[in-house]
Formats: C-alpha cells, sequence, structure tokens
C-alpha cells in the first residue's frame, strides 16, 4: 500500500492519497506517520482520497478507526475533513465512518476533486501538490 500526503501550512490544509490495499493494521500506520510530521497539526483541514485504494475493511474496521481517532484525541484530527471515493462500496463505508465520527469532525463524502476542493474553500489545483516537492511518499506492507 502506498500513501502520499502534503501538509499545506499556509492554507493549514493536509491532502491525503492512498492507493493499493488498504487494511486496518496499514491505515493506522499511515496515521502515525502523518502524527509524526512536524508540519502536522490536528486544526488542519484535510482531505483524504481513497479512490485508487483497495479498502480491505468492514464495519468492525471501520468503527476501530472511529475508536483509534476517538483514543488518540491528542494527535486525531480534529478539523473538517472530506473524504473522496468513487466506489458505492468504498461511499458505503466512508458514510459510516463519518456518521460515527460526527461528535469529533465534520466530515463530508464526495466523488470529484473539484467537490472536494470546494467543500473546504479550496481550489481544486491542490491537487497538484501531490506530485510537488512537498509530497512525502510512504510505502506501507
Amino acid at each position: 500500500m502506498q500513501m502520499c500526503f502534503v501538509i499545506a501550512r499556509e492554507e493549514e490544509f493536509i491532502l491525503q492519497k492512498f492507493s493499493g490495499a488498504l487494511t486496518y493494521e496499514k491505515w493506522v500506520k499511515s496515521a502515525d506517520t502523518i502524527w509524526q510530521h512536524p508540519d502536522y497539526n490536528k486544526f488542519y483541514r484535510s482531505i483524504v482520497d481513497f479512490r485508487k485504494a483497495d479498502v480491505q475493511m468492514g464495519v468492525t474496521e471501520i468503527k476501530a478507526i472511529v475508536k483509534h481517532l476517538s483514543d488518540n484525541e491528542d494527535k486525531a484530527l480534529r478539523a473538517d475533513t472530506v473524504i473522496l471515493v468513487n466506489e458505492p462500496m468504498a461511499a458505503a463505508f466512508a458514510s459510516i465512518f463519518a456518521d460515527s465520527i460526527k461528535q469529533l469532525i465534520d466530515t463530508k463524502i464526495m466523488t470529484t476533486e473539484e467537490g472536494a476542493a470546494a467543500k473546504l474553500n479550496l481550489n481544486a489545483s491542490v491537487f497538484e501538490l501531490l506530485n510537488g516537492p512537498a509530497a512525502v511518499q510512504v510505502f506501507i506492507d
């Protein structure tokens, strides 16, 4: 599984993109990686792009992610988040996640880069940051 992320301090924004097989264990490792980045701020808005990910989780794992985020209140995001998906099953899991985490963060589900960016008052060109020098590539097995 590969994760690419950018933390844009000036825009107070985090962009994260997953590709490949994504399990609960790999998600936890990816969260820990971002939380340890020196520019990370849990109050930055975020977009998490799952369109290239093969999400290998069920409801139990989605609930475990919510618990992990709740248990790590000192590190876990506490700002508006947009989940970007392009498959019905991923959208269903994203809905379960959004409903389960609504006490902590406002989560929206979108299917296009333009829609995701607009929800956070950003331009869709922010996705180009994933191809720039600030992008961090992480491979997790």
